[in-house]
């Protein structure tokens, strides 16, 4: 007669346990995907390297503002995914930009793409 009353309560309480460790509002983390990271000196790094390289390709100055979002994913390397703010001339744009550091720390601009504001 107890193994009836207890099984059934020990069924829900481990129920009750798994469920309030997990976060169902939480994205899922899709391995191998890109994942959302603080902005550290290596995603600094990435995006000043990143200035330079468009730089070159429009032939004018911009000036990183800021750094608004920051994103990364492992490969073969690093893929540094990030949104900027930068001055270019005298106007505030914003960029998509995604800049690839390989295994052997050499950097190589994938994309820059500029957002409509």
């Amino acid at each position: 007669m107890k193994i009836k009353t207890v099984f059934p309560l020990l069924t829900l309480g481990l129920l009750a346990a798994c469920s309030s460790h997990s976060d169902l509002s939480a994205a899922p983390m899709i391995v191998g995907g890109y994942q959302s990271v603080e902005i550290s000196d290596e995603i600094k790094k990435a995006a000043l390297f990143a200035l330079q390289a468009q730089t070159k390709v429009e032939n004018k100055s911009i000036e990183l503002i800021e750094i608004t979002k920051a994103r990364q994913q492992v490969v073969a390397g690093m893929n540094y995914q990030f949104e900027l703010t930068v001055k270019s001339g005298e106007t505030l744009r914003h960029a998509a930009v995604i800049v690839f550091r390989g295994l052997d720390s050499q950097y190589a601009l994938s994309a820059w793409r500029w957002l409509s504001d």
